[in-house]
């Protein structure tokens, strides 16, 4: 393998690496969030729900275009979604919000 081939290997790991810590990083914090945002554990399980729902509608609405539209545009397309949902749950100040963030994120 060339050097850019192991670079290309070694950005999707991280990538990868990005996309599970995003999962493991609001189950880790889920107290605090609960806490903070004066919550329920239903309605917390609904923001895990709808990161999880976002993976799925991804995997089964954006993934399949990656044969028309070309993988490196569906795989840009999804890096903006998540890096996007990313920094704006930061930002966001409402429930349904972070919902709509946690789904996006996901997909």
């Amino acid at each position: 393998m060339t050097g850019y081939q192991w670079l290309i290997v070694v950005l999707c790991v991280i990538l990868n690496f990005n996309d599970g810590i995003d999962v493991l990083i609001v189950s880790y914090s889920s107290t605090d969030i609960i806490r903070e945002w004066d919550l329920t554990k239903a309605e917390m399980g609904y923001v895990f729900s709808a990161g999880l729902l976002g993976m799925m509608v991804g995997a089964l609405a954006i993934a399949p275009f990656g044969d028309t539209w070309g993988r490196k545009k569906i795989f840009v397309l999804s890096l903006i979604l998540i890096t996007s949902g990313m920094l704006f749950v930061s930002i966001c100040s409402s429930y349904k919000q972070l919902i709509l963030l946690r789904f996006i994120t996901g997909s």
